[in-house]
C-alpha cells in the first residue's frame, strides 16, 4: 500500500493511493453435494496397492475421494487499485470559497485458474484433462466537479452547491480452455479447445447538480438531480434521477430530552441494471413461465422518514426510520411488459453509554427491523421464478414477492395438485445487539444477530432422502418421500436463528513507540472470532449459507455448504 498527500502551495493540494494485492491458492476438489449419496458404512479409501475401489452406489461407479485426492484447483492472481485526486482552490473571499476537484479510479484484476483431472475410467476419460480459464477486468472512472460554499463567520446561513460529471468504464474478459496433455506434469499444448469465452464492457456517462442550505445549525435543506446514460448490450435512454431532503434539530427538555432531529427524504434511482436470468419454461410444478429475460432498466423511488432522539447529555440515542420502495420494472420484450413491486419496512436502533468514566467504558446498542415486498402490478399473468422441481418463488399482484410456493395436496378430481404458498423467504424480523467493554488497555467486544422467521427448500435433506443417506430416514426420513406425491411440505423449513457473530479481544499497549519507530503512537494486539455459535432448528449446517442462489427478489436456498467460522490475530500500529 502507497499513499502520498501534498500541498501544491496554498490553493492545490494532491492526493494519491495505491494499493496491490497478489495471492496464490491451490485447492482441492470440493466434493460438497456429491457426498450426499454415499452411506456412511461404503469405504472408499485407496487400497493397499494405491487403486482406489469403485462405488456402486453411482451410476458411473466414480470414486469421490479419488478425485478430492487428485484433482487439483489453483489460482493465480493479480490485483491493482488506486484513487488520484487534485483540488484547487479557485476563488476564496470572506465566506465565499469556489474550488475545483477532480477524482479518477483505477481497478485492475488479472487471475489465472487452472484445473487438473485424472483419468477416470468410469467416466470414460483415460487421459488428464487441465482447464485453464483466465480472467482480466478493470474499471476506470472519473468525476470532475466545481464545488462553491458561503459559511459567513455568524453561522445563521450556510449554503453549498457542486455541479459535475462522471465518466465510468467496466470491461471484463474471460476465456477457457480446454487441454488434454499425457500427464499433469507435461506441457499443455495438446488438442486445445476453447469451451467457453465472454467479453462484455460498460459505459457511464453522468451529469448531476446538488445544492443545500444549512438555516442557524438547526434546519437542513437539501436537492439534486443526476441526468445518467450507460451503454452496454444496447442504450438505455438518458434518464433523470431527483432527490431531496428536509431535516431540523429542535433542542427539547420534554421527558429528558436533549434533541429531537425529524427528517425526510425522497430519491430516485434512474437506472439500476440486473440480470434477470432465465425462468424456466412451464411444467407441472412450476407453471407457466415467462421466458428468457436479459438486461432490463428499473427504476427505484424510495420515500423515507425518520427521527432521531437524543437524552441524558448525549448518552443516550434512538433511531427511528420508515421507508417506502417502489420499483418499477421494465422486461419486455421477453413475454410481458412491466412490473411495479412495492416495499415498506421500518427500523429502529437504539445506542447508549451505560458506564463510561475514566478506565471504564461500557457501550451497548440493539437494533430491529422489518421489511415486506409484494407485487403491485403485473401487466401479465402470474408466473413462477426458478423452478427447483419441489417449489419456487411466484409473481403475483397483491402477494408477497418472497413466498415459496409449491404442490400442497390433491385437487377435489383426485388429480395433483393444489398449488400455493407454503412458506417465505423474508424473515418477520431482522435484530442485532453490540456490546463493547474497555478496561484500562484491555477491550471486548460481541455482537448477538437474531433473525425470527424465513423459510428455505432444504434440497440437501429431500436429496439425502432420495439416496436413503439421511441421518434419520427410518422412519422419517421414508414419511417425508411417502408424502411427496401430494406435497412438498416437508422440506420447507424454518431458518430462525440466533448467532453469536462475533467476538474480539484486544489489548493497546501503550509505549513510548516513537523511540523504536518513528510516528508509531500505539500498538494494538487484536484477537477475533467470526461466526461463533449459530442456535437453531434447522436441520441444514448452517440457515444462512446456501449452495446455489436462484435469483429474482427473494433468495430461495436449495442447498447448503458448511458454514464458515473464523479466527483472527492482528498487530496494528497506529501513527
Amino acid at each position: 500500500k502507497v499513499a502520498f498527500e501534498q500541498d501544491m502551495g496554498s490553493a492545490v493540494r494532491v492526493s494519491v493511493t495505491a494499493h496491490a494485492l497478489h495471492w496464490l491458492q491451490r485447492r482441492g476438489f470440493a466434493l460438497g453435494t456429491l457426498l450426499w449419496d454415499i452411506p456412511s458404512f461404503l469405504d472408499l479409501h485407496p487400497n493397499a496397492d494405491g487403486t482406489y475401489p469403485p462405488n456402486p452406489f453411482s451410476s458411473t461407479q466414480g470414486n469421490l475421494l479419488r478425485l478430492a485426492h487428485q484433482v487439483r484447483d489453483d489460482t493465480d492472481a493479480w490485483r491493482l487499485f488506486a484513487t488520484a485526486a487534485v483540488e484547487a482552490k479557485l476563488w476564496a473571499a470572506g465566506p465565499h470559497l469556489l474550488t475545483l476537484g477532480a477524482h479518477s479510479g483505477v481497478d485492475r484484476l488479472g487471475q489465472g485458474n487452472t484445473g487438473l483431472f485424472p483419468p477416470d475410467p468410469f467416466m470414460g476419460r483415460e487421459t488428464w484433462s487441465r482447464l485453464d480459464t483466465t480472467l482480466a477486468e478493470h474499471s476506470l472512472s472519473g468525476q470532475l466537479a466545481l464545488d462553491y460554499r458561503f459559511a459567513p463567520e455568524s453561522g445563521a446561513l450556510r449554503l453549498e452547491a457542486s455541479l459535475g460529471a462522471v465518466l465510468q468504464e467496466e470491461l471484463s474478459n474471460i476465456v477457457s480452455v480446454l487441454l488434454l496433455p499425457a500427464d499433469p506434469d507435461a506441457p499443455a499444448d495438446t488438442n486445445p479447445d476453447t469451451v467457453f469465452s465472454r467479453r462484455q464492457r460498460t459505459d457511464l456517462r453522468a451529469l448531476f447538480v446538488r445544492a443545500g442550505a444549512l438555516l442557524d445549525e438547526r434546519l437542513s435543506l437539501e436537492a439534486g438531480a443526476r441526468l445518467e446514460q450507460l451503454e452496454g448490450r444496447g442504450i438505455v435512454p438518458v434518464q433523470l434521477a431527483p432527490s431531496i431532503s428536509i431535516a431540523y434539530r429542535l433542542h427539547s427538555r420534554v421527558l429528558g430530552l436533549d434533541e429531537v432531529r425529524p427528517r425526510l427524504a425522497y430519491t430516485e434511482s434512474a437506472l439500476l441494471l440486473r440480470e434477470l436470468g432465465y425462468p424456466s419454461p412451464a411444467s407441472p410444478v412450476t407453471g407457466p413461465g415467462p421466458g428468457p429475460a436479459a438486461l432490463a432498466p428499473e427504476r427505484v423511488r424510495v420515500l423515507e422518514a425518520g427521527v432521531d432522539l437524543v437524552a441524558l447529555g448525549g448518552r443516550l440515542t434512538a433511531r427511528l426510520r420508515a421507508f417506502q420502495q417502489q420499483l418499477v420494472v421494465v422486461l419486455s420484450p421477453f413475454g410481458f411488459n412491466a412490473g411495479e413491486l412495492l416495499g415498506r419496512g421500518a427500523e429502529a436502533a437504539l445506542d447508549s453509554w451505560v458506564v463510561r468514566r475514566d478506565g471504564l467504558e461500557w457501550r451497548s446498542g440493539a437494533s430491529v427491523g422489518v421489511h415486506r415486498l409484494w407485487t403491485e402490478r403485473l401487466e401479465a399473468s402470474a408466473f413462477q421464478w426458478g423452478g427447483l422441481g419441489l417449489a419456487a418463488l411466484r409473481f403475483q399482484e397483491g402477494t408477497s414477492v418472497t413466498q415459496i410456493w409449491g404442490r400442497d395436496g390433491f385437487l377435489p378430481d383426485g388429480s395433483c395438485c393444489v398449488w400455493q404458498a407454503l412458506g417465505d423467504v423474508q424473515p418477520h424480523l431482522r435484530a442485532s445487539f453490540h456490546n463493547e467493554l474497555r478496561i484500562g488497555a484491555w477491550s471486548l467486544r460481541a455482537l448477538l444477530d437474531w433473525k425470527q422467521g424465513g423459510d428455505t427448500v432444504n434440497l440437501r435433506r429431500f436429496v439425502r432422502d432420495l439416496n436413503q443417506t439421511s441421518p434419520d430416514f427410518v422412519p422419517a426420513g421414508q414419511a417425508r418421500l411417502d408424502q411427496l406425491e401430494r406435497t412438498v411440505r416437508p422440506y420447507v423449513e424454518d431458518t430462525s436463528f440466533l448467532a453469536l457473530r462475533e467476538v474480539a479481544v484486544s489489548y493497546t499497549l501503550r509505549a513510548s513507540w516513537d523511540r523504536v519507530i518513528p510516528g508509531v503512537q500505539e500498538v494494538q494486539l487484536i484477537a477475533s472470532a467470526r461466526n461463533v455459535l449459530t442456535l437453531t432448528g434447522y436441520s441444514g449446517p448452517d440457515p444462512e449459507v446456501g449452495a446455489i442462489d436462484i435469483g429474482g427478489p427473494g433468495r430461495l436456498t436449495v442447498g447448503n455448504a458448511t458454514p464458515v467460522r473464523s479466527l483472527w490475530v492482528a498487530l496494528e500500529a497506529g501513527f
